[in-house]
């Protein structure tokens, strides 16, 4: 394929992928956002777009946005992500601390969990199918980034979950390469860390009946809660904030401002994108809308440094909800945000405002995933949202989008009990 831009449905292609297995980059010719393209060059990537179709909505899966074939190519755009955790584990020195490891078991149960909740296993876990967010508030969120999959019995589920349990007893090791180890080791490595050997020997337990999935996180999730706890006294720090944080943010904007300042930023932000928005959006110019995606992105950059640097670890779910109410707060102004823009019906209004409704939703579930003594609130959110952004889709998303709002009446009703 040409390396020169070319226009390619509403994108134009900034880079083609340059290699077997690499991305390629293109840009929104209207919101000016920037995407992943992926080109086949064996296997058809239909099946692939298929199963991201289906998982369309899920927390910490990228969104499929375009795909057609191209110069007999099969061409997928996608949303772009980060580094693959392989090359994080690589960076310091093949070496995930016990901590690092045992907060990455939940997502990477998470997005398993919500593919096998839509009949789809995966098949082909390795290292690499998992990445971290590309958005500055996304960058600590773990994201299902492979999609080799298969439709398959309900039986190899655990395959699936074996595999999530040799990626963590992978990195726990960190000596061979993911091929050299899985040669050696074979089945489970029985010589990994206790609370790894627990998890395999739960998975086992559970082949003849569904797997609890709330079991299997609650089996890091205890280790985690006694290693903070130890961490604590072993180190005489006082209370949980003094714990690490876990995966270190990538946050390159408002981060030497007092939270004072960053409430003022974010009231003055607000100001004035509302006199921007106060007349019908139809009169909005397009540089106007970019700018008002842009001012979209500083607010919730910096309601992530805010909950960053306040977040309760460790807290019970009853105290941290009486407690704090910055969620509240914060859903205030996002949707204040997004009913303003609502009121346009042109093909531009239309656009930039799917737009904003996805990136809000990128956001909300980045937060249950980053902050979970919150969930009880984002999931209340993510519920709104799936039903907005189920009256404002296409047509053959529509029911893709039903299928979210009712997993998050699920999960509410869940988080309620």
């Amino acid at each position: 394929m040409t390396a020169e831009i070319v226009s390619m449905g509403p994108y134009e292609v900034l880079a083609w992928p340059d290699q077997l297995g690499s991305l390629g980059v293109a840009r929104h010719r209207l919101t000016q956002e920037q995407f992943a393209i992926k080109t086949n060059c064996i296997q058809s990537l239909v099946h692939e777009a298929h199963m991201l179709h289906a998982v369309s909505g899920g927390i910490g899966i990228p969104q499929l946005h375009w795909f057609e074939t191209v110069d007999e190519r099969d061409v997928m755009v996608t949303d772009l992500y980060g580094p693959y955790l392989e090359e994080i584990f690589c960076q310091p020195g093949r070496y995930f601390s016990m901590q690092m490891l045992l907060q990455l078991a939940e997502p990477l149960l998470s997005r398993v969990e919500f593919l096998h909740s839509r009949n789809i296993i995966h098949g082909n876990l390795n290292p690499w199918s998992f990445a971290l967010g590309n958005m500055q508030w996304q960058n600590q969120q773990v994201l299902l980034v492979d999609f080799n999959t298969k439709i398959v019995t309900e039986a190899t589920i655990h395959d699936d979950l074996y595999a999530v349990g040799q990626i963590l007893a992978y990195f726990y090791r960190g000596r061979e390469s993911w091929e050299q180890y899985q040669e050696k080791v074979g089945g489970y490595d029985q010589e990994t860390a206790p609370v790894i050997v627990e998890y395999f020997q739960e998975v086992s337990s559970c082949k003849a009946k569904n797997p609890d999935y709330g079991n299997l996180k609650q089996i890091f999730h205890t280790a985690l809660q006694d290693l903070a706890f130890h961490l604590a006294i072993a180190l005489e720090l006082k209370g949980p904030r003094a714990i690490t944080k876990g995966l270190p943010p990538r946050i390159d904007v408002f981060p030497t401002m007092t939270t004072e300042s960053l409430f003022e930023a974010l009231n003055l932000k607000l100001s004035r994108s509302g006199r921007q928005i106060e007349r019908p959006t139809a009169g909005i110019q397009t540089y106007e809308w970019l700018l008002l995606l842009e001012t979209f992105d500083d607010i919730m950059k910096i309601y992530t440094i805010i909950l960053l640097r306040d977040r309760p670890l460790f807290v019970k779910k009853e105290q941290a909800l009486r407690a704090y109410q910055l969620p509240n707060r914060l859903w205030r102004d996002l949707h204040w945000f997004l009913k303003r823009i609502n009121n346009g019906t042109d093909d531009i209004s239309s656009i930039f405002r799917r737009t904003f409704n996805e990136r809000a939703y990128k956001f909300i579930a980045a937060l249950y995933d980053i902050y979970p003594s919150y969930r009880p609130y984002w999931a209340e959110y993510l519920l709104t949202l799936a039903r907005e952004r189920k009256e404002i889709v296409l047509m053959d998303e529509k029911r893709v989008w039903m299928q979210n709002v009712l997993y998050w009446q699920a999960q509410l009703s869940r988080e309620k009990a």
